[in-house]
């Protein structure tokens, strides 16, 4: 299921983006 997992990342990754501090989820 790493697609699950991918997703999951990604979409943390896209609410990060939204809420304008995609700086720290680069850093990851």
């Amino acid at each position: 299921m790493r697609s699950s997992g991918l997703y999951g990342i990604s979409h943390l990754q896209y609410t990060a983006t939204r809420s304008g501090v995609n700086a720290p989820v680069a850093a990851l």
